[in-house]
This record gives structure tokens, C-alpha cells and sequence, in this order.
């Protein structure tokens, strides 16, 4: 019986010195409101005061434990990233779908690709393909994100709004269904 008492302690250290001393817990300084005859009390409202130095101090100390904690899990936080990273790159995600004439329409992202590419495909069946593929158009470094798309009544036509860097100024464009051909002319902004 005092075997196991011994183990059981052993355990229990170890776990408690697995783990540094957590940082302490923030003072309260209540400071009251009244607003339209309701009292509302908040302990922390000093926290709002990004310039007091014991908020500084608070979330310095706050940064230094969550580090070391992370820090302590080595090969069980590489393999949860690891594990992460697979699941995200497991499958396609697609979004947006849309029927018009014979048609489907929806943007898809692969796993490996930057954004999600315009695709299309016959109610019918038959094989996918994809129209507008934004990452063709990334040179130097500048990335393209495909921000909407919208096919004509028939599906002959697609007009979709594409920009750069993240940036929700789009500039339109019409691509022709049948064979993937962008049409000349173009609206921006």
C-alpha cells in the first residue's frame, strides 16, 4: 500500500513540475457605471488602459507562461502541427455552388493551392474543368483571389471579380463557358 502512495506522489510532483508556476491572477479594482439607471460594476476596467504599466506587466507575464508551457510539449506540439497541417490538406474544399443553363459553377480549393479556382462542370455529368485559375496570373510575388463570380441566365458567360493581395477592389472580367477564353474587355473598380 505505501508503494503506491509513493508512485501516486511521484506522479503528482512530477505533473505539478511538468508545468511552470503560473503567472499571478490580475487585482481587482472595481469601478462602477451608471448608465440610464442601471449600475454595472466591472473589476477590470483598468485593463482598457493599455498604457498602465501593471497591464503591460499582466500580459508580459501572461506571454512568458504561455510560451513556456508550449514550449514544455516539444514532440507532442510538433506531431498535433504535423496532424493539423495533414487534416488541412486532407481534401477540396468547395464553395459557391450555382446551376445555370447546363451547367454547374463553383470555386474549389485543392489541397497545395494558394485560393480556390473557378470551376465548371455539365449537370450531366462528365468531367470538371476549371475556367478562371488565379494562381496563373500570380507573378512576382503579387497573389489573386477570385472575390465572386456570377454565370449568364444560359451558362455561356461567366463575369467574375478578381483582385489583388487580398484586396476587395475587383476588377471584372467575362469568360466564355464553352472554351475558357477571356473576353477583351475589362471594368475596374
Amino acid at each position: 500500500m505505501s508503494r503506491i502512495a509513493v508512485v501516486l506522489l511521484s506522479v503528482a510532483l512530477l505533473a505539478v513540475a511538468a508545468f511552470p508556476t503560473p503567472p499571478p491572477v490580475p487585482a481587482a479594482r472595481p469601478v462602477g457605471v451608471t448608465r440610464y439607471g442601471i449600475s454595472v460594476t466591472d473589476p477590470y476596467r483598468y485593463f482598457e488602459n493599455m498604457n498602465d504599466p501593471v497591464v503591460i506587466n499582466f500580459f508580459r507575464e501572461q506571454n512568458q507562461y504561455a510560451r513556456a508551457v508550449l514550449g514544455n510539449l516539444g514532440t507532442p506540439r510538433q506531431q498535433l502541427f504535423d496532424r493539423i497541417a495533414a487534416l488541412d490538406n486532407a481534401g477540396s474544399s468547395v464553395s459557391g455552388v450555382t446551376r445555370d443553363g447546363p451547367y454547374y459553377f463553383y470555386l474549389k480549393l485543392k489541397p497545395g493551392d494558394n485560393s480556390p479556382k473557378l470551376y465548371v462542370r455539365n449537370v450531366e455529368g462528365g468531367d470538371e474543368r476549371a475556367l478562371v485559375d488565379p494562381q496563373s496570373l500570380a507573378t512576382s510575388g503579387k497573389h489573386f483571389t477570385i472575390n465572386y463570380f456570377q454565370p449568364s441566365l444560359d451558362g455561356s458567360r461567366v463575369a467574375y471579380g478578381i483582385s489583388e493581395g487580398g484586396s476587395e477592389a475587383a476588377v471584372i472580367h467575362v469568360v466564355e463557358t464553352a472554351d475558357g477564353r477571356v473576353l477583351p474587355d475589362a471594368i475596374s473598380r
